[in-house]
């Protein structure tokens, strides 16, 4: 828990702030907000107690299984050990599929500009320093930029603002490259049936953020285009292929390739899969509150490493959106800069709605000006 707040612009006295630290092995981004959810109120009033100082819930006792014995852990992880390979030829043979599918009805030429991802002052290895900033935006605002282009979603929109930012960062620092950079976006993969809980349900889609194209607008209706064949890509490789990999992989050997390669700095030599990553994690659309206190902004705070040293994380809350982010400080020395190009971006954005506003206007008029004309000529 933070406290001494009490000279933050917009924060009433008394505010506190709580940092909530949970390893991404145990909870995604959709897990997160499933605990932030549950230790928050809907009401001013804090829920009633039971005598033994439980909170009583509305809900069915949860039912866990008993601690197990040490021969069932062995033998469960023998068993699982022998069917690895097995998974892993399995999940082998599918991708082969999907990508062989792919080429055979995807544009190359949009295969490869996904493919190509230039090098940035965040694909180099990270220090310990971390610098941390946010900017925050009414959700009507977006769906009216949104409206700009047709089918662009609320993550487009996002993704735009991110990309007009990054853009608007590089260029100032003379490091922008000719070619679009590329980010990870997240893609929740708990279905409709599944059952909520923690650890990883996601894939990556890799979305060109046309940072090469000047216009904002222009800019937008291209992210919307990468987006949608972004999305046709995953469904057709089908989504749960990056978990199953995942999955197939032993621990172990996992683990001691990834510290080997980090601790060698191969990670930080290796061509960049992305420049950045936006992860969009919808919240709460209605009031929470904690021991009475109103929450007031919901942020995240994604990890970097090393290749990746600027990760975005979008949350909502009630009608207003923020877009965080986290950053190796010897990479981004200047967090409030990088917000300062954030609010450019989007207000370059919401200056076509207005020119799209007048333009409407002068539609509607010269609309009755005919009719006008019409009535009087009979």
């Amino acid at each position: 828990m933070i406290e001494g707040l009490d000279d933050i612009d917009g924060l009433t006295k008394g505010s506190f702030a709580l940092f909530i630290k949970v390893h991404h092995a145990a909870a995604d981004g959709a897990g997160s907000v499933e605990i932030l959810q549950a230790i928050h109120d809907l009401q001013a009033k804090p829920r009633a107690h039971n005598g033994s100082g439980a909170t009583t819930l509305d809900r069915q006792p949860a039912t866990t299984e008993g601690m197990p014995t040490t021969s069932k852990l062995l033998s469960t992880a023998v068993r699982n050990s022998l069917r690895s390979p097995l998974r892993l030829v399995n999940v082998a043979r599918r991708s082969l599929t999907s990508s062989v599918n792919d080429l055979m009805h995807s544009n190359r030429k949009t295969q490869a500009v996904q493919l190509k991802v230039a090098r940035t002052r965040f694909s180099a290895a990270v220090s310990a320093q971390r610098v941390f900033g946010a900017v925050n935006l009414e959700t009507e605002r977006i769906k009216e930029i949104r409206s700009l282009v047709k089918g662009a979603t609320a993550n487009d929109v996002v993704l735009a603002i991110v990309a007009g930012g990054l853009r608007q960062y590089l260029e100032d620092k003379n490091e922008l490259p000719q070619e679009s950079l590329v980010s990870g976006v997240p893609a929740n993969m708990r279905g409709r049936s599944s059952e909520s809980g923690g650890g990883n349900e996601v894939s990556v889609m890799r979305v060109p953020m046309a940072t090469h194209i000047k216009s904002p607008l222009k800019r937008l209706k291209a992210i919307s285009e990468a987006t949608s064949v972004a999305k046709e890509e995953l469904a057709s490789r089908g989504e749960s292929i990056m978990s199953d990999i995942g999955e197939s992989i032993p621990p172990l050997v996992a683990s001691l390739g990834i510290r080997a390669m980090t601790e060698a700095g191969l990670i930080a030599r290796t061509p960049p899969v992305f420049n950045t990553i936006v992860s969009n994690v919808p919240g709460a659309q209605v009031p929470h509150y904690l021991a009475g206190a109103r929450l007031v902004q919901s942020l995240g705070a994604a990890p970097c490493w090393d290749s990746m040293g600027l990760f975005h994380t979008v949350s909502s809350y009630e009608s207003s959106f923020a877009i965080s982010f986290q950053a190796c400080q010897g990479m981004l020395p200047d967090p409030e800069f990088y917000e300062h190009c954030l609010d450019a971006a989007v207000a370059e954005l919401y200056e076509y709605t207005k020119t799209s506003k007048r333009r409407d206007r002068v539609s509607d008029r010269s609309l009755r000006a005919a009719k006008r004309s019409v009535r009087e000529a009979a």
